[in-house]
């Protein structure tokens, strides 16, 4: 992900999933109030500020998709998914996965 260095130094929270879960929010009400491309500053925050939650990629992919930033978009979207804990029946070699 290639993020503006002044705006990742603006970010202060680091780690914290609280202020995270807020920016995450924010974007969703944008997204909701069908400001689909301003989502991406809060969509962005939320990733640089808990990078190791998952979920927020997937609001940082479709930010990134909206704004017409596909290879970004799929990076987001990749990062998130491997990230993802397996489900048990998965990393026991399941078939069923």
């Amino acid at each position: 992900m290639v993020v503006d260095e002044a705006f990742a130094a603006t970010i202060t929270e680091r780690g914290d999933v609280a202020a995270a879960e807020a920016e995450y929010a924010r974007g969703q009400e944008l997204l909701e109030a069908n400001a689909r491309i301003e989502r991406l500053a809060p969509s962005t925050r939320a990733v640089l500020i808990a990078p190791a939650e998952a979920r927020f990629y997937t609001g940082l992919g479709w930010a990134l998709l909206w704004k017409g930033k596909d290879a970004e978009a799929e990076a987001a979207f990749r990062t998130g998914w491997t990230s993802r804990p397996s489900p048990p029946s998965c990393a026991s070699g399941s078939r069923t996965c």
